[in-house]
């Protein structure tokens, strides 16, 4: 390469003129040496008594020079510095923008650099020398290198592909589906759920039936839609398939009321305020927010958000990150009525709410076997008579791992263990002070003790808890109590809520049993708690007296708490087509390999920049999860083109892909071919 440069920004830095005059022939160039300057810093770890030891490499900060010096001057020096200074306006402009420059060997094929001047010199010569902070220093083509569109209609499929320059490539793959392919899910549904409050549903409370009412998969049985055993129904999540699990008797699948409960965690929810109405047509639209503090924190969440859709009333957006503008508290070019959703009309100040989650339910492939599951992360609650806004406990707590929906006991405070050194007055999980795992009940005893021949009375406090954001409105329990002597009971022994844990407020307290050594049970249905509260806690705190034996307990069978308003909104949209693409491209020649595994239709079309590392199809939707690099990957590159096994620059490429069942497929590969 003998490179020249050509345009800088887009003007041409080798046809001068100033306010439209010929100033004289100048030209500008490379200082020799220039694109031969590679530099990276050692970094060394200190030894004592020795010399230090060189640990690794950094790449240095790279710059270019451009001269610019006279063929002939027939205008003064200072027209050219004017000229310079609107063309590299140092210290102004920090945006990065394009150095083109010609190889002059090569018919003048066109590379580029991205840069900001970060200088403009003058020295004795009369020439003038620039210098660009490069965003790194690899030379591009200007016009990349493509396939063209071709077909993938076979398994496999290979495409030979030339490289030049002296550094490998990293190309843009668009795949474009055209028939519907064998072997896959051929049907999916859109769960649109999101979070419209200000708190987060962490792991231990993110359990939600995605059916939101249950889900007529009987019909789905016996249209062929699906396989009577449920093991094709599978739900993704962000592009990755997560655990589900099913209810029971009519709430099992195959029913026409199929629950389907999946754990899917929620950070604190960003809903923004419309400035403008919208009208209930149109393609693509800017979605405008109100100049407050408020919104532009939500601008700056969509501005990072991994999944970019929102939902406005029943209709869902999806956006680029790039086109949040926070400077005019709006984002440009989002497309309208996605994800099954239908136009409609939206007033100003309507909430412009995050969708957090890109959650799908995939159904309709015959050749399913039953997909693993992890039951350690299996919910507590239960799956059969709970809802979204009413949760039911006959199970909760599980020693082996924290399972969502799990009540968390506490011994608060106990005389009798101080003494005796060990936890006497404790929780427990099965009936009547027994173990069980996972936990059956909500135990809680006290017991005396004797020391050195004297029994002591105890005095303690013990509770179990849950906590859960959109908090809860009633309770119902059902329980045993227990007094060997009842001469002394625990004067709180009942439920409490707490909207903060700082203070505790009674719900009910149950009075001592009125039969000594014998348990007796307790019922209270339904209570209102007079108000929304985030903690519910069953409370066994007080004295029991100094009585040789003396035990009493207090535990809670079954509980049912109705959730407060602020749950996960959301539905199970309508039924359409699903295209599974499952593709694999190797690249022969280097061995490295992505595999794909996306959601999307007939009608999307996928395109991976792998210098980027993006995937996301046409509608907007982010699939990075759907993208699986080959497990020997040496480097964060996704696939390079035009390197041999051993990373060594080669010009060539053979990108096989492989995809069973495919029928007709459209790729395109582009390039950029790029040198140091």
């Amino acid at each position: 390469m003998n490179l020249l440069p050509y345009t800088w920004n887009g003007y041409a830095i080798n046809d001068w003129k100033w306010n439209g005059t010929n100033v004289g022939e100048w030209s500008s160039e490379f200082p020799m040496g220039q694109r031969a300057n590679l530099k990276a810093t050692g970094v060394y770890s200190p030894i004592a008594y020795n010399y230090p030891k060189l640990s690794t490499v950094q790449a240095a900060d790279h710059y270019i020079v451009v001269t610019f010096h006279p063929k002939s001057l027939t205008h003064s020096l200072s027209y050219m510095r004017e000229q310079l200074k609107q063309w590299f306006p140092v210290g102004e402009d920090y945006t990065p923008h394009q150095l083109i420059a010609q190889d002059i060997e090569d018919s003048n094929r066109q590379w580029y650099l991205s840069g900001i001047p970060v200088s403009v010199d003058q020295n004795d010569a009369g020439e003038f020398q620039v210098t660009i902070a490069l965003s790194d220093p690899v030379w591009r083509v200007a016009t990349a290198s493509t396939t063209g569109n071709f077909a993938v209609n076979a398994n496999p499929t290979t495409k030979n592909l030339t490289v030049i320059g002296n550094v490998p490539a990293q190309p843009v793959i668009t795949i474009a589906p055209q028939s519907a392919r064998t072997g896959s899910y051929s049907y999916k549904r859109y769960v649109k759920i999101y979070n419209s409050t200000t708190k987060a549903f962490p792991f231990a409370v993110s359990t939600v039936d995605i059916t939101f009412g249950g889900l007529d998969t009987a019909a789905l049985v016996t249209a062929v839609k699906a396989l009577a055993n449920g093991d094709d129904f599978r739900v993704y999540v962000d592009g990755n398939e997560i655990y589900r699990w099913f209810g029971t008797g009519t709430k099992a699948f195959n029913q026409t009321g199929t629950l389907v409960w999946c754990n899917i965690p929620h950070s604190p929810g960003q809903v923004g305020t419309l400035l403008g109405a919208l009208p209930n047509n149109g393609t693509a639209v800017t979605v405008t927010f109100k100049k407050t503090a408020a919104n532009l924190v939500v601008l700056k969440a969509l501005a990072a958000a991994i999944n970019q859709a929102f939902i406005i009333g029943n209709e869902i957006f999806t956006y680029s990150r790039a086109n949040v503008d926070l400077v005019n508290y709006q984002i440009t070019s989002c497309n309208r009525a996605q994800k099954t959703t239908s136009f409609a009309a939206h007033s100003a100040g309507d909430s412009v709410t995050w969708i957090e989650h890109d959650v799908w339910v995939l159904y309709g492939n015959s050749s399913a076997t039953a997909p693993d599951i992890d039951d350690t992360q299996k919910p507590l609650i239960d799956l059969t008579n709970s809802t979204n806004t009413s949760w039911v406990w006959s199970t909760f707590y599980d020693t082996t791992s924290p399972r969502p929906g799990a009540w968390i006991p506490l011994v608060v405070a106990s005389v009798v263990n101080k003494l005796a050194a060990q936890l006497l007055t404790n929780w427990y999980t099965g009936d009547a002070t027994a173990l069980a795992d996972p936990a059956t009940e909500l135990g809680l005893m006290m017991q005396t003790y004797n020391y050195l021949n004297v029994w002591k009375a105890e005095t303690g406090a013990l509770q179990w808890s849950f906590y859960h954001p959109a908090g809860f409105t009633t309770a119902s329990m059902s329980g045993k109590k227990y007094a060997y002597d009842l001469s002394a009971w625990p004067t709180a022994a009942g439920l409490y809520k707490s909207k903060d844990l700082k203070s505790l407020n009674n719900v009910w307290n149950e009075a001592k049993p009125s039969v000594a050594q014998t348990p007796s049970t307790f019922t209270h249905n339904t209570v209102s708690l007079a108000g929304t509260y985030l903690y519910v806690i069953l409370m066994f705190k007080g004295s029991i007296a100094a009585k040789a034996s003396n035990l009493a307990y207090l535990q809670g069978d079954t509980v049912t708490l109705a959730l407060g308003s602020g749950v996960l909104t959301g539905a199970l949209l309508t039924e359409q087509n699903n295209y599974q693409l499952t593709a694999v491209i190797t690249n022969t020649t280097s061995g490295e390999s992505l595999t794909l595994d996306v959601i999307m239709s007939t009608a999307l079309t996928l395109t991976l920049d792998l210098g980027a590392k993006t995937a996301v199809l046409s509608d907007g939707s982010n699939v990075f999860n759907g993208v699986t690099l080959s497990p020997n990957r040496a480097n964060a590159d996704w696939l390079d083109i035009g390197q041999d096994t051993n990373g060594k620059f080669t010009g060539a490429a053979a990108l096989s892909i492989a995809e069973a069942g495919v029928a007709n497929e459209t790729w395109n590969i582009s390039w950029r071919d790029a040198s140091l």
